[in-house]
């Protein structure tokens, strides 16, 4: 990562990625899917975006994607939503769903620079709202990369959406 600059592309419902960018998205998906998943929940993951059209779906439906690459080659992901899990008035709610780092590039801050770009675009939202904004992640209890990273940025854990996850909870502020 020294010799050319990490770029970041956020797709949404304003900029829906095109065929060969979506591509790319699934691709790094369902190649570095977390191991620490039970089969079934992989299965059913990989399924919903496994091609360039559910993707683009799933920006349709509201999903945001944060891409991050190099010379235009994508290698980490994040998907995010605005979901009101709890239905607190003047509140909202960002669910994070996915930060995904292609394997030959793990262990060098990227997971951590595009979780950065994240939280840029939930203050930019703050700065034009009146409401509290948090952000909210279900982490596997056994994704202690991930755990510790939340944690670092501030994030406080809880009870997650099943036992076998934590709910790590930050206001944006």
């Amino acid at each position: 990562m020294t010799s050319t600059s990490l770029e970041f592309c956020v797709y949404s419902k304003e900029n829906i990625p095109t065929q060969e960018v979506a591509k790319e998205i699934s691709s790094v998906f369902i190649n570095n899917y977390p191991e620490i998943y039970p089969e079934e929940i992989r299965k059913s993951d990989c399924n919903r975006y496994s091609t360039p059209e559910k993707i683009q779906e799933q920006v349709q439906n509201g999903n945001a994607w944060i891409v991050a690459s190099t010379n235009n080659k994508i290698f980490g992901i994040a998907k995010f939503r605005l979901e009101n899990r709890h239905h607190l008035i003047n509140t909202e709610e960002y669910l994070l769903s996915w930060i995904i780092v292609d394997k030959p590039h793990r262990n060098k801050g990227i997971a951590k620079k595009i979780l950065d770009e994240y939280l840029k675009i939930l203050n930019k939202i703050k700065r034009n709202s009146n409401n509290q904004i948090f952000s909210i992640a279900d982490i596997h209890k056994n994704n202690l990369i991930s755990r510790k990273i939340f944690k670092n940025i501030g994030c406080k854990e809880g009870v997650g959406k099943s036992p076998e996850f934590i709910l790590a909870k930050k206001e944006i502020l």
